[in-house]
């Protein structure tokens, strides 16, 4: 058979919550097309039918009809998920409930027709396994993009050069990601500090705590609201760090932490499950809930630099070709 028609469809509009996992979508989509693969974003508004593929990213219910008219239209089904990692009994516990009365019932149930699913590393595909009861044979472990940027920065980085004396974070500005407490590190331990990103929606207050520290301490913490993803501004940013830090209470898997990683950078990340997976091997770990074991890493990794460089092998994975290729095999096995 020819290749199939695949049409990609996200969770939510992209004027709301646009973030890493919506950028990550569309550098996807890029790696697939740039394998010979026919995808494109599906028209909502439109009554073209023909197409091989529904192909949805993310989880929750907005989904729910889409997947129902999907499978009842004959198309087959693939979803790229992401979910939260369950660390403890009590998460446990509270997921075993839920998927008996309530929300993950509904969501176990939606995943049944699904034909693929493509989740980031091994930890998710064991909770798509044994938490939302999806068979091993219909699960696909492929990573994150990196931007081809970031992989030519690094050929061109002189290895023996150490970044300047400042530490980086990129990302939206939330609770999630927990740059308060990063920031109360710096300047605690008087480090200097680049922080790269706008508030998120619904985070207003939590923007406003944010900017308060940096007002207060313009000697230490430069707040850059934007910059565009994977271009030259930010970039050199990453290249001139002396580590990146994420002390972030929930991720999967961050491209800011890959994209640092590529470039060899010394990485700080939340003692997480997330940061347990090959991509980040030799990062510090922190207790994200406590400034001080924040502190205490950041000075741990200014140190001892070399310790907490990430293996650039596993890395080469995330790279747009791999990636595409890694999906255009998902599609193909579903019509073998």
């Amino acid at each position: 058979m020819g290749y199939p028609i695949v049409k990609y469809l996200p969770l939510q509009p992209h004027c709301f919550a646009y973030g890493g996992f919506d950028i990550q979508m569309l550098q996807t989509s890029d790696a697939i097309r740039g394998c010979g693969i026919n995808i494109s974003e599906l028209d909502i508004w439109g009554r073209d039918a023909d197409f091989d593929i529904l192909h949805c990213w993310g989880l929750g219910f907005s989904h729910y009809e889409n997947y129902f008219w999907a499978k009842k239209s004959g198309k087959k089904l693939v979803a790229t998920l992401l979910m939260h990692d369950i660390e403890s009994v009590l998460a446990s516990l509270k997921f075993k409930v839920s998927a008996l009365i309530s929300k993950q019932r509904i969501i176990i149930g939606m995943l049944k027709p699904v034909d693929k699913i493509a989740v980031v590393n091994e930890n998710q595909a064991e909770i798509c396994n044994t938490y939302y009861k999806v068979p091993a044979n219909k699960i696909h472990i492929i990573p994150n993009v990196v931007n081809e940027n970031y992989f030519d920065a690094a050929l061109r980085l002189d290895k023996q050069t150490e970044g300047q004396g400042y530490v980086l974070t990129t990302g939206n500005i939330c609770q999630r990601k927990n740059q308060v407490s990063l920031a109360e590190a710096c300047i605690q331990q008087n480090i200097k500090l680049v922080i790269v990103g706008k508030v998120m929606q619904g985070e207003e207050i939590y923007g406003n705590d944010l900017a308060q520290l940096v007002d207060k301490n313009k000697q230490l913490i430069i707040w850059i609201p934007g910059l565009t993803e994977n271009g030259n501004e930010l970039i050199s940013c990453y290249e001139n760090c002396k580590l990146f830090a994420l002390p972030s209470f929930v991720e999967q898997q961050p491209i800011s932490a890959l994209e640092a990683a590529v470039l060899q950078k010394p990485i700080l990340l939340a003692d997480k499950k997330y940061a347990k997976q090959k991509f980040y091997q030799n990062a510090c770990l922190v207790n994200p809930g406590s400034v001080e074991s924040i502190a205490n890493g950041l000075l741990d990794v200014i140190k001892q630099t070399k310790n907490y460089i990430p293996l650039a092998v596993p890395l080469q994975a995330c790279k747009k070709q791999n990636v595409g290729l890694a999906y255009k095999a998902l599609y193909e096995e579903i019509f073998n």
